[in-house]
């Protein structure tokens, strides 16, 4: 399996995406996201963006959630120009250039959203899983330790600092833990340490974990095909080679 498709369809389901809409303009709030319910960051506490910002952000987070991608972006823009500050926007903008493959676009917007607010902990775990997508696993880790030590309860956080040690050929026993702990939010995780156990000739290990997760509800379906395939090579020797 490609790695790069394999972390395309992980950074699919951890994005963190600030799209709760912002109550009606008169009120001019937005909710707290960055680090959990209930914790507010300093940045956020002191943020107050105009009314035209508001509902520049409510017509991306739409735009987003029903998947018109380009019209999101094009409102969180707005957005930015009217407010800079607007942290939420920010994020979701890397996130969307993320998932449209534009990395370079969604370090630098992810990477400004951190000088302005450093205690977010949902920018620090996009900008790991950008990391992750331009094959840059070491910043990945660093970043997503920094996310954990933001919000030591973010189960995804743990998950991209053990994929990230596994891309640089330093699973631990704790990221191997990590990694084979099943739950739909980072059941993908799976794959990945499916292909660890391969490489180091584990094949019982891969199969186990391969089973465990075709046996998941409601999976991605490319990684369920992807994942399916790849339990036929193992068990059929003569068939293709796994794919790397």
């Amino acid at each position: 399996m490609a790695a790069a498709k394999v972390v395309r369809l992980i950074s699919l389901v951890f994005c963190a995406v600030g799209a709760v809409q912002a109550r009606t303009p008169s009120e001019i709030y937005i909710p707290p996201w960055c680090n959990g319910p209930g914790a507010v960051t300093v940045h956020e506490a002191g943020f107050h963006p105009t009314e035209n910002a508001v509902l520049e952000y409510n017509a991306g987070t739409a735009a987003q959630a029903e998947g018109r991608d380009q019209e999101a972006i094009h409102h969180y823009l707005k957005t930015l120009e009217l407010a800079p500050g607007f942290s939420a926007a920010r994020n979701n903008l890397g996130v969307l250039y993320l998932k449209l493959r534009r990395i370079d676009l969604s370090l630098v917007v992810l990477q400004e959203a951190i000088r302005i607010d450093p205690t977010c902990a949902s920018l620090y775990t996009n900008l790991a899983l950008t990391y992750l997508t331009a094959g840059r696993p070491a910043d990945a880790e660093t970043v997503g330790r920094r996310a954990s030590g933001l919000n030591p309860f973010g189960e995804r956080n743990q998950v991209i600092v053990a994929l990230a040690l596994l891309m640089q050929g330093k699973l631990t026993a704790e990221a191997e833990r990590t990694l084979g702990e099943v739950s739909s939010v980072h059941s993908l995780s799976i794959v990945m340490l499916a292909r660890e156990l391969s490489a180091r000739g584990e094949l019982e290990s891969a199969k186990t974990f391969l089973n465990r997760f075709l046996a998941l509800d409601g999976q991605d379906a490319d990684a369920r095909d992807i994942a399916g395939r790849w339990l036929h090579e193992l068990d059929d020797p003569d068939s293709k080679k796994s794919p790397e």
